[in-house]
């Protein structure tokens, strides 16, 4: 466990010795807070994006609706290293008849574009703000292991390859991804064991397991945090 870890671990000891509530999104750091403070809230998200109940256009993109989608969430700015390793497994992904989401990043998508031109099957695009609509028209995903992204995907019910932030504060994104892969949610990719071929092998694996994934999905309370977590500040000013 790096330095990082441990640091942050020693705060939430502090803090939580001070705090009258501390509210939890997941269960992974219960251990090192006061149990008698501890409420799992689930974290607060976008409603918007998870209560969308269309879809896209598949056709419209070149998409069909019969074969399976993959969405690829490389956050806001996209990830370079996703991008690089994914791009050539594109073809063989297609030759399995994996269809691709690729949010690519406003610096990546025009070049991945070009180079995929032609290829069917496979719709790039930089960054959207109807992720809601994304979501419905996707099977399973692939991306980074922010702890709001996992929250959207649980509610969704979507599974997911995970490839934690390896700069993340506290490395706390892999602990996330653990978290989602120790329920039957996610698979774990770091980023430091990612090539071309792993990549392949991982999302091969994940179309493969991702409807008996889907029924290790539990009721979550993300959906309804912020009421939560508000109310009970309500009940103690």
């Amino acid at each position: 466990m790096g330095a990082t870890c441990e640091l942050a671990m020693i705060r939430d000891r502090i803090l939580g010795r001070r705090a009258t509530k501390i509210f939890l999104g997941n269960q992974g750091a219960a251990q090192y807070l006061p149990q008698e403070k501890l409420v799992f809230s689930g974290n607060p998200i976008n409603r918007s994006a998870v209560l969308e109940t269309t879809g896209l256009d598949l056709a419209r993109l070149g998409l069909q609706k019969k074969k399976p989608v993959l969405l690829i969430l490389g956050g806001s700015q996209g990830s370079l290293a996703i991008n690089n390793a994914l791009l050539p497994v594109v073809p063989k992904l297609a030759g399995a008849d994996i269809q691709l989401l690729w949010q690519a990043g406003e610096k990546s998508c025009h070049d991945i574009t070009t180079k995929l031109k032609g290829l069917a099957g496979v719709h790039v695009f930089a960054y959207t703000h109807e992720i809601g609509r994304y979501y419905n028209s996707a099977d399973f995903v692939l991306a980074r292991a922010g702890a709001l992204t996992l929250a959207e995907l649980e509610v969704k019910k979507l599974p997911a390859l995970l490839i934690p932030l390896p700069s993340a504060a506290g490395n706390h994104q892999y602990f996330n991804a653990l978290e989602m892969k120790k329920k039957g949610l996610a698979l774990l990719l770091n980023q430091s064991e990612v090539t071309p071929e792993s990549l392949r092998e991982h999302l091969l694996e994940l179309a493969a397991s991702a409807e008996n994934m889907r029924r290790n999905f539990q009721p979550s309370p993300h959906l309804h945090a912020a009421r939560m977590i508000a109310e009970n500040i309500m009940r103690r000013i």
